[in-house]
């Protein structure tokens, strides 16, 4: 749309002069203080939720300094960091963090992960399926035999549940507590 096209323009036009600012950033006493408390009483790395993710959470507060930067660069060009680009930066470095788990997981995956998260995929999406049906949506991909090894994985890792409904085999997504 129009409006579509003004706003990529204004966009691209304020990355030009983003890109141009030089010299260094200075924080605000509040944003200082505030990034000073997070740090010491709330910041703590070694409580990662995932061993694979030592890493991110070991950067994560230079991460959080780059992220405020960039915020406070897209409203103004005074290179001055306030509290409120380093809050924003923290609630989308939190929000960010629910994905992880499950990107890190996909980029490490095996063929074997692979055919399992088709199967999930497939589940997740239709609600409930009865196995005739997955197998049918999954036949290009692996035999009916294979798709029971598979099932019979995602219902041992409590990732699906299996049910009777009338004389069939169904299955959902495992509700969390379920």
């Amino acid at each position: 749309t129009a409006a579509k096209i003004k706003l990529k323009g204004k966009l691209m036009d304020d990355l030009k002069v983003i890109s141009k600012l030089e010299g260094e950033y200075k924080e605000t006493k509040s944003a200082r203080e505030w990034y000073s408390e997070w740090y010491t009483s709330v910041f703590h790395p070694e409580d990662t939720p995932h061993a694979s993710l030592d890493g991110y959470y070991g950067r994560k507060h230079d991460t959080l300094l780059k992220l405020a930067i960039v915020f406070a660069a897209s409203k103004s060009n005074n290179k001055v960091v306030d509290e409120i680009e380093m809050k924003m930066a923290l609630k989308a470095l939190n929000k960010n963090e629910q994905f992880l788990p499950d990107t890190l997981r996909l980029i490490q995956m095996t063929e074997v992960g692979e055919e399992m998260e088709k199967v999930y995929r497939v589940v997740c999406r239709k609600k409930e399926v009865d196995f005739p049906s997955l197998s049918r949506q999954l036949s290009y991909c692996m035999n009916t035999r294979h798709l029971a090894e598979v099932v019979a994985d995602l219902i041992a890792g409590d990732r699906i549940v299996e049910y009777m409904k009338n004389s069939k085999r169904y299955f959902k997504r495992k509700e969390d507590g379920r």
